[in-house]
């Protein structure tokens, strides 16, 4: 494999005058120490780092609460928000003990009693009115604006048992909750300017004795009150209501509730620079503030941070004044060679990276977790440094749950399905002299199936020009034919035919176009088998093969099939699966429905649906009479590279070792000399967030 740069950053000491007397910057624990006095810093896109503030006391009694400001390329001062990295989230569980505790630190209490709480019968705290009403507030220890709530909650054995959820407050005083009667009234409340008045009501099933989860949900200008999996109120906001600012509770006199457990969760976004969690904050005593930040290479709205870009910070007051100081901190990025960013496409067959006729690599991928749209990325510089082409004309849907694509005369075609519908889209690659690289067919409707427990797509391209759409469709599995005109037929049903149980799941689809316009395609069966069939170039459909059982049978297990390859001479199939001992296995079919023995590719266990994606975490190619296989083993996360030559299976090797795994893709290309690789795109473990996604090779001989 080509390695990939990894650049040590460098920090400076800056002494800065008046309020700071001096300032470091420092980075997680195994990178280099800071740098001297006034000492370029360099740090790499989407690697987290550390700045520390060193700031005198002075004259000024008042508490310092501070803030972090940063600047790009000499322009305007923005503050620095928080968010997660890489996975973006912004999530607060709160334990039935956390809560017992709560009552005791976060939440204030009014009235003339104040109620008891205590541990719960059957886990939990009880909370109890005295004989006034109860009330109480709760300021969460949360940086961020909450946009839902979700509480465990169990109402008392008596007719008039009622409870009260606060959930909003208005700007200039007065409030909203959420009323439950044991009744199975849901009531939405308003007090605003001295007044009461209900704006909507709905009901549930409140019967004592049973766990009910409220969420309260706002978002959108609209909010939604759920009981269960039930909704009950979906209603406009007041537009002087001012967000999920706290939770409160509301007891009326000599009444109980049953609290389990709260959830509260905020919009989570991926900003250009942003301040994320550190488990390895380095020590800071009075007077110092520690930041742990990252700069990252593709942000929400696929903004670009560049190779050379300057970013200055500094120490801001709770009211956005800058503190005084003689100097700011600078860092400069690098963006490390191979380096992509990013999110990975989600459950994805083949997506890249393609080869240009003028040799331009080209892949599929979204910017972030939190703005997650469509891009064709692209390389002009055999891998080192990537860039999106065509962003004012990417498609406009988003989600890339399921996607699978093709290379043909220099175009791409996308199969994408989303939750409710399965999309096509069309990339022209470039062609020095005659056209720029660009979005050609965006969001073409294919079909609107029921949506199935995994997103599965793949495509296939015939000579004629027609496409062939493999999806997902309930418990089933569908295919519709494009015309040459760009009309697509009805929907064809794969197994309606008899040929599996109906209350089995068919998923997990892998197509490979072979000769005579023959489409191979592979699939799973939720009993653990695998199945082979043909589609021929009159578009009828062979019977099904079983050529593997075993496989498992989880929802996790639905994508054991690696992606198919295709041999043309002699005329024949591979098809790479992960069985349930967890190991990979190849077998060959030819032309005459002949199949080999299974052959073990590893003694490594493989990884299976590492972040939620259903799909083995393996991929396949062919170079001359080679089979080459990626691979992730479970235990270690690293990738492992295989290949089968002379009618063996070679030790698998190690290709990246230094990072967790989750996804690779790849495609054979050609390098600028001229010789050959196994290129390939892997997320070296983002979580299913963004900012891991990177470019390797492996020298074909």
């Amino acid at each position: 494999m080509t390695p990939l740069r990894r650049a040590i950053p460098t920090f400076p000491r800056c002494g800065l005058l008046g309020l700071i007397p001096a300032l470091a910057l420092a980075l997680a624990p195994g990178v280099a120490a800071p740098a001297g006095v006034d000492e370029a810093a360099v740090v790499q896109a989407d690697q987290p780092f550390h700045l520390r503030f060193e700031t005198g006391v002075g004259h000024d009694p008042e508490t310092r609460r501070y803030g972090l400001q940063v600047r790009r390329n000499a322009g305007e001062w923005q503050p620095v928000p928080t968010e997660d990295f890489p996975y973006p989230e912004k999530v607060l569980d709160v334990s039935a003990d956390a809560l017992m505790m709560a009552f005791g630190s976060w939440i204030d209490a009014a009235g003339s009693s104040p109620g008891t709480v205590q541990a719960a019968s059957g886990g939990g705290v009880e909370v109890q009115a005295g004989r006034e009403p109860f009330y109480a507030t709760v300021r969460p220890p949360i940086h961020w604006e909450p946009v839902e709530f979700a509480l465990s909650l169990r109402l008392p054995d008596r007719p008039d048992a009622r409870f009260g959820v606060q959930f909003m407050e208005f700007e200039h005083g007065g409030t909203a909750w959420i009323s439950l009667a044991r009744s199975g009234a849901v009531e939405l409340w308003v007090e605003h300017r001295m007044q009461a008045r209900r704006l909507a009501q709905g009901s549930a099933n409140l019967a004592p004795g049973r766990w009910l989860e409220l969420t309260i949900s706002a978002g959108d200008e609209v909010l939604t009150v759920e009981v269960g999996d039930v909704e009950v109120i979906e209603t406009v906001l007041d537009p002087e209501l001012q967000g999920l600012r706290r939770l409160g509770f509301r007891l009326p006199a000599n009444h109980t509730v049953q609290l389990r457990a709260l959830t509260i969760e905020g919009e989570p976004a991926s900003p250009p620079v942003s301040i994320v969690p550190s488990a390895s904050l380095p020590p800071a005593g009075h007077g110092e503030w520690v930041f742990p930040l990252v700069i990252r290479r593709f942000s929400d709205h696929a903004v670009l941070m560049e190779e050379g870009d300057h970013f200055e910070f500094r120490l801001a007051h709770a009211d956005g004044r800058a503190v005084a100081s003689g100097t700011t901190i600078a860092v400069t990025l690098e963006v490390p060679d191979g380096h992509l960013g990013g999110t990975f496409a989600e459950t994805p067959m083949r997506i890249g990276p393609w080869q240009g006729a003028d040799g331009v690599l080209y892949t599929l991928m979204e910017p972030s977790e939190t703005w997650n749209r469509m891009m064709m990325v692209r390389s002009q510089d055999g891998g080192r440094t990537w860039r999106e082409v065509d962003g004012d004309h990417r498609p406009a849907t988003g989600d890339l749950e399921g996607l699978g694509s093709r290379f043909v005369n220099g175009k791409i075609h996308v199969l994408h399905q989303v939750s409710e519908r399965v999309l096509y889209h069309v990339f022209q690659t470039g062609d020095p002299g005659e056209r720029d690289a660009g979005w050609v067919v965006r969001d073409e409707f294919v079909a609107a199936p029921p949506e199935p427990p995994t997103q599965v797509a793949d495509v296939a391209v015939r000579s004629d020009g027609s496409v062939v759409a493999f999806y997902g469709a309930g418990e089933g599995l569908e295919y519709r034919v494009r015309s040459p005109a760009g009309y697509w037929g009805d929907a064809r049903r794969i197994g309606d035919s008899g040929d599996h149980p109906d209350d089995l799941v068919l998923s997990g689809i892998s197509v490979v176009p072979g000769q005579a316009d023959v489409v191979h395609l592979a699939y799973t069966v939720s009993d653990g088998s695998a199945w082979y069939r043909r589609l021929a170039d009159d578009l009828s459909l062979s019977e099904p093969v079983r050529f593997a059982t075993g496989l498992g049978t989880g929802d996790e297990d639905v994508g054991a099939v690696a992606p198919l390859v295709h041999h043309p001479d002699p005329d024949r199939v591979t098809v790479t699966y992960r069985a349930d001992d967890g190991l990979l296995y190849a077998r060959s079919v030819n032309a005459s429905g002949d199949w080999t023995e299974a052959e073990r590719v590893s003694a490594r266990t493989v990884a299976q649906s590492p972040v939620d994606s259903d799909q083995v975490v393996a991929d396949a190619v062919l170079y001359g009479e080679e089979l080459h296989v990626l691979f992730v083993e479970a235990e270690t996360g690293h990738l492992f590279h295989a290949a089968r030559r002379d009618g063996a299976w070679l030790e698998a090797g190690p290709v990246v070792a230094d990072a967790t795994v989750q996804w690779v893709r790849g495609q054979v290309v050609t390098r600028p000399d001229g010789s050959r690789a196994y290129g390939f795109i892997y997320d070296a473990g983002s979580n299913g967030g963004s900012g891991m996604n990177r470019y390797g090779e492996i020298p074909l001989p």
